[in-house]
């Protein structure tokens, strides 16, 4: 049995977004009242059906006329149509909640504002990016995928379901699963992960960004971060394998036909 730490815990985020959905939704969500946001949301969660009836939420332009009005409609229209029709409303509610618990978005009089943190992470800042990406897993996804490039999920779910009972409030396999996939796919968004149908491999932008976690004294996810040697032993693995590529296609060549 492994025993969960004491304190805040790691990995708290369900629903993690990727960057570029986190940015659209505080974009739309800045100077809205916050209460209009939530109410938008559920509203949305009230109409989700069930497993025997379920309801079509893929045509936002369709479903948010017909299914919400007044002020929701046009809370869940702005999220839409500021991500350029990118970030459907049925599914930014894990930004909602991100964006709330880490006060990316602060509150005056009752309305969104950008907070001075809001406007690092929208402008890259490393230190905020580092500071959420510690405290949701993304070094430790990046320590197994550098690892064992090229693998599948199914080859670091183990070990990052034993990660999570060790650190985090999760405790089923389906969550386990969940919360790697929605990371997974924050990592390729970022360029930090390569995906190539269901094999994922770490990128020299990875491999740098998982190095600057080794080398960082100021975080204070310390049980998320690899050492600096794992972090060289998968450099190191990641250029064999790249030298290994690079022969195997110059011995291709060699076998064609003049």
């Amino acid at each position: 049995m492994i025993e969960r730490p004491m304190g805040t815990p790691i990995v708290r985020a369900p629903l993690f977004p990727t960057n570029t959905e986190l940015a659209n939704a505080m974009r739309a969500f800045d100077g809205e009242p916050v209460k209009q946001i939530r109410d938008t949301f559920t509203a949305i969660w009230e109409q989700t059906g069930t497993p025997q009836n379920p309801v079509d939420w893929s045509d936002p332009d369709t479903w948010i006329v017909e299914r919400l009005t007044g002020d929701l409609r046009t809370i869940a229209q702005k999220i839409w149509n500021e991500s350029r029709k990118t970030l459907n409303p049925r599914h930014a509610y894990g930004c909602y909640l991100f964006i709330n618990r880490t006060r990316l978005l602060g509150q005056i009089g009752g309305n969104y504002r950008l907070s001075g943190r809001g406007k690092l992470f929208l402008s890259h800042d490393e230190t905020v990016l580092r500071e959420l990406d510690a405290s949701e897993g993304i070094p430790k996804v990046l320590s197994l995928v550098a690892e064992r490039s090229p693998c599948k999920r199914g080859d670091i779910l183990l070990a990052w379901s034993d990660y999570l009972k060790a650190v985090s409030r999760f405790s089923t396999e389906a969550t386990f699963k969940e919360t790697l996939r929605r990371r997974l796919a924050n990592l390729v968004e970022r360029g930090l992960i390569a995906r190539e149908g269901n094999s994922y491999a770490i990128t020299d932008a990875g491999l740098n960004w998982l190095k600057r976690f080794s080398e960082s004294s100021e975080t204070r996810v310390t049980s998320a971060v690899p050492s600096s040697k794992r972090t060289t032993v998968a450099q190191a693995a990641h250029a064999h394998n790249e030298e290994q590529l690079v022969a195997f296609r110059a011995r291709l060549m060699a076998l064609e036909p003049a």
